[in-house]
């Protein structure tokens, strides 16, 4: 097969293709484009903390001997711990819808730090404090709404940080 100039790929079509080799990052780039993926995914641990929260925390209020950070009886049965799980999905749909034309407004960045973390902040807060369920079922929307924040964030700030040839290692 005959040399191809430089900045020149072939594909498996056979046909070369021109590459932009501006694009091509230098290591101190990658470093940066790396250190910033992986403080914008830390969100993505809160996002493993509010859909796993649940599971832990059935059995003992469940329990109908629980009680709350008060001392007062806290007992939910099996169908009100459905709620508290499934109310996480309607947050999490809100968040999404209103996370979107939000992150246009005032950043992706921006939208990782002040909404999003907010978001998950309050929702914990309300739900460490709850008295009874249905503050409960008010702070795991809120943690939802936090969780579509995150997840319709994160992806568009990393493809926008990447050069051509990160996205797909960072991705």
């Amino acid at each position: 097969m005959e040399e191809l100039a430089a900045g020149v790929d072939m594909p498996l079509t056979g046909k070369p293709v021109i590459v932009d080799r501006s694009e091509v990052s230098s290591p101190l780039s990658r470093k940066r484009q790396v250190l910033a993926t992986i403080f914008a995914t830390m969100g993505c641990f809160m996002n493993g903390g509010v859909i796993g929260y649940s599971g832990p925390a059935n059995p003992s209020i469940m329990n109908p001997l629980s009680t709350d950070m008060y001392g007062n009886s806290f007992y939910v049965d099996l169908q009100e711990v459905s709620w508290i799980t499934g109310v996480l999905s309607i947050g999490s749909f809100i968040g999404g819808l209103i996370g979107g034309p939000f992150m246009e407004r005032i950043g992706r960045r921006r939208m990782m730090m002040l909404p999003t973390a907010l978001s998950f902040l309050l929702g914990y807060v309300i739900i460490a404090l709850a008295n009874n369920k249905y503050l409960v079922y008010t702070g795991r929307v809120i943690n939802g709404i936090g969780l579509g924040f995150e997840l319709s964030t994160v992806t568009v700030y990393i493809m926008e940080i990447a050069t051509t040839d990160m996205r797909g290692f960072l991705g």
